[in-house]
């Protein structure tokens, strides 16, 4: 790569990493504070069956605005909603506002995650595209590591401290992507094209025609496994291991320092040498495993080691297939 495409591809990683960074702050307190609003694992699954919903309708809107109106405009939009998400997360109680919250989060997600990835396309070529997904990936998976390790510790100034934390530091994904992130050119030509397009529910049904229709799928399943996953883990890990806050953040930074070193270090590797789609069958096939054998799982160690053994390989799959 260039070093004006490394500057850009460093752009979004630094977004990313912010973005994906501020919502892990939570996931270790998440099980205590459902607790101390009287909610529970129906309550936590809802949270996460929202965010999924409201992102799932709104993603193919997205990709149509992300090329209408540019890749930075949706980056910029999607972490607005993030952090309004965070906020409300943090100033009410109320379990109907919360979840309110996560139909604004999971539209927030519908607008940055493909936006980044289409301006990753943007600036690289076919070659490039794996390595440029893989590092994008890689900050993905390193604000696994950083937000939850944080999030455990931030839980002994009070269940709520962590919420305004990881608001502040999406706010400050906001700020930056407005005054360092520029528009992708490719994206700028496709605004200045004026051509008819098919509406959004034919795009939708031609789509079993196209070429991408098999890894789409394989991307809803996966997300739809990983999100299942996290919805009840923290729960799961808090009932039957009775593990704290710090122990839950624990796993998920050492499962994040997996992933990163997967991302940086393997995946362009292994690609270039067997190819994209032999090494998404071997990355398919370590995952099902590993959630096959979680559980059998009969300690909190025996988990946490097959979690972050098979875990990294998950992320890489939902952002890059």
């Amino acid at each position: 790569m260039s070093a004006e495409q490394r500057k850009k591809i460093i752009i979004l990683m630094i977004n990313m990493f912010i973005a994906i960074g501020s919502f892990g702050i939570i996931i270790p307190i998440l099980p205590a504070y459902l607790a101390s609003i009287n909610q529970g694992g129906t309550a936590a699954g809802l949270m996460i069956a929202i965010f999924a919903g409201a992102q799932l309708i709104f993603s193919p809107i997205a990709g149509k605005w992300t090329d209408q109106f540019g890749r930075r405009k949706m980056i910029i939009y999607g972490l607005v909603g993030l952090t309004l998400s965070m906020f409300i997360f943090y100033a009410v109680n109320s379990i109907w506002l919360l979840y309110a919250s996560r139909i604004i989060g999971g539209i927030g997600a519908a607008l940055l995650i493909p936006a980044i990835f289409a301006y990753v396309a943007d600036i690289t070529t076919f070659d490039q595209r794996a390595k440029g997904n893989s590092l994008v990936s890689a900050a993905m998976s390193l604000g696994i590591v950083v937000g939850p390790g944080i999030g455990g510790f931030l839980a002994d100034f009070g269940l709520k401290f962590p919420f305004l934390i990881s608001a502040l530091v999406s706010l400050s994904a906001v700020v930056f992507s407005i005054f360092v992130l520029k528009e992708s050119e490719t994206a700028q030509v496709n605004q200045s094209m004026d051509v008819k397009t098919e509406t959004m529910v034919r795009k939708i049904a031609l789509s079993v025609k196209k070429p991408y229709f098999i890894p789409l799928i394989i991307t809803l399943v996966m997300s739809f496994g990983l999100m299942a996953y996290e919805s009840v883990i923290g729960l799961y890990l808090d009932n039957q291991f009775n593990s704290s806050p710090k122990d839950i953040a624990v796993m998920v930074t050492a499962t994040g320092i997996v992933s990163v070193i997967v991302q940086l270090f393997v995946v362009d590797r292994i690609v270039q040498r067997f190819g994209e789609v032999n090494v998404l069958n071997i990355f398919i096939s370590v995952a099902a495993i590993g959630f096959l054998l979680s559980l059998f799982a009969s300690s909190y160690l025996i988990f946490f080691f097959n979690i972050t053994y098979h875990l990294p390989f998950h992320f890489h799959l939902t952002s890059s297939s």
